[in-house]
């Protein structure tokens, strides 16, 4: 468990839908400290988040477009790295 990428996923990413924030945080929780190493499929996290394959790769794929995660490709994609550079814009 990365605490750190815990950390960010709660309460420094930017703002996403509260679906999309699930996902993350869940992600942080495979990610080593540096939001990299995060090899976890589609249908692994859907069954951890008692939600549906495609609901997720919903939001992966929204939060990708956000550089919020990095994909690798494939189907279903499997995440790589959460990019802890990323923060919410204050104000």
């Amino acid at each position: 468990m990365a605490t750190n990428a815990i950390r960010w996923a709660l309460y420094e990413a930017p703002k996403i839908k509260a679906e999309e924030r699930v996902v993350l945080i869940a992600l942080g929780d495979h990610a080593a400290q540096d939001g990299g190493g995060n090899f976890i499929s589609t249908s692994s996290l859907a069954r951890k988040l008692h939600m549906g394959v495609r609901a997720v790769e919903r939001c992966l794929i929204q939060l990708e477009r956000q550089g919020i995660i990095r994909l690798a490709g494939g189907s279903p994609p499997v995440v790589v790295r959460l990019n802890l550079d990323v923060r919410e814009r204050a104000g």
